[in-house]
């Protein structure tokens, strides 16, 4: 087997260990082994409209490479300036909070019954 070093030497452009296969549309599969990520991260992109896709059947799905080359060149990387998980764990902290207030009275409520 030939490395990647080799390979460059001979043929003169760098393999970037992309099997791009040489038909004109890629199969989700084909997508994630290029990305190197799960199909269902594919499916993802293509629900939020990150990368465009073509259903034919429902279990043929599309893309062309012409679609694929402009998802890399059109998404930009956008470095939020806060965590999701951080948002996430303010509800959930105000939410337990309002639940803490309520046991909190009904506490008191009941204790009032009782004298």
């Amino acid at each position: 087997m030939m490395d990647r070093q080799n390979e460059h030497k001979l043929t003169g452009r760098p393999d970037f260990g992309w099997d791009m296969p040489n038909k004109p549309f890629l199969t989700i599969g084909e997508v994630a082994d290029i990305l190197q990520v799960s199909s269902r991260t594919v499916y993802n992109l293509i629900y939020k409209g990150t990368l465009r896709a073509c259903r034919i059947t429902y279990h043929i799905t599309l893309i062309t490479k012409e679609d694929f080359f402009l998802m890399i060149k059109e998404t930009t990387y956008c470095k939020r300036s806060f965590s999701v998980f951080v948002r996430q764990g303010k509800k959930t902290k105000k939410k337990m909070n309002g639940e803490r207030q309520e046991k909190e009275q009904t506490a008191l409520i009941r204790q009032e019954g009782k004298e």
